[in-house]
């Protein structure tokens, strides 16, 4: 059970929330055939307060969840 599942079981289970991936690992833990999955909003560690605010903002303006 990894974090997109654990992601996708707690959004089915609470509709409307939003997800914004965390990960202190490389992008190519994440990244599949040189391309981020579509779903995913990736916040890499470190971040500044700036990069939070940008993919909390793209989270907040999705219409929907694809990662269900």
């Amino acid at each position: 059970f990894g974090g997109h599942d654990l992601a996708r079981e707690f959004v089915a289970r609470n509709p409307g929330v939003k997800v914004v991936f965390m990960s202190g690992y490389t992008e190519n833990a994440v990244v599949h055939q040189g391309r981020l999955d579509e779903d995913i909003i990736l916040l890499q560690k470190p971040f500044t307060q700036g990069q939070l605010a940008r993919q909390l903002k793209v989270a907040l303006t999705r219409t929907q969840n694809p990662i269900l």
